[in-house]
């Protein structure tokens, strides 16, 4: 089961993406809520911000609940490697997806993070809430062997999702 803050930050980016956020002009990584994403992360306006955008839904999620602060000691986390370097640092890293986890794509040619809306019963298929895809957030379907890894920021414990096989 996903913990209400990984719900509730799942939700505030189903708001974004009903919103309509997109880069302002398209292109430029700006816009005012692309450049609160970045701002939030200590980061400068107009550089690339799927990162920071998964990180300020996770931020806002526990400030609306009044959570500690549930990505405090992480770091600024505005690069897809930085997310994943932390993350197997923390011994947060994972191979399968839940809901609510971030997701990092570390490919020769594109670095992307994404918060995972959905995993197919199989773990093969997701469905991911994505900042800075197609200069928007947007809803996007990718196979899971896209991915390096997830990341399970808010599990007490250290265990790997089950999927069904």
């Amino acid at each position: 089961m996903t913990p209400l803050i990984a719900q509730r930050a799942l939700i505030i980016a189903a708001g974004e993406l009903a919103a309509g956020v997109h880069e302002t002009p398209a292109g430029s990584n700006r816009g005012p809520q692309i450049d609160e994403y970045l701002r939030s992360r200590g980061a400068d306006v107009g550089q690339r911000w799927c990162a920071a955008f998964v990180a300020w839904c996770i931020t806002e999620a526990g400030k609306q609940l009044t959570a500690p602060a549930p990505l405090n000691g992480w770091g600024p986390l505005v690069s897809a490697q930085e997310w994943a370097d932390v993350a197997r640092a923390k011994g947060r890293w994972r191979s399968e997806p839940w809901p609510g986890m971030v997701g990092v794509i570390l490919e020769e040619d594109r670095h992307h993070v994404v918060l995972v809306k959905d995993a197919s019963p199989e773990c093969d298929w997701l469905i991911s809430v994505d900042g800075n895809w197609e200069d928007k957030v947007a809803e996007v379907e990718r196979h899971v062997n896209r991915f390096a890894g997830f990341v399970d920021w808010f599990s007490p414990e250290s265990k790997e999702p089950e999927c069904d096989s």
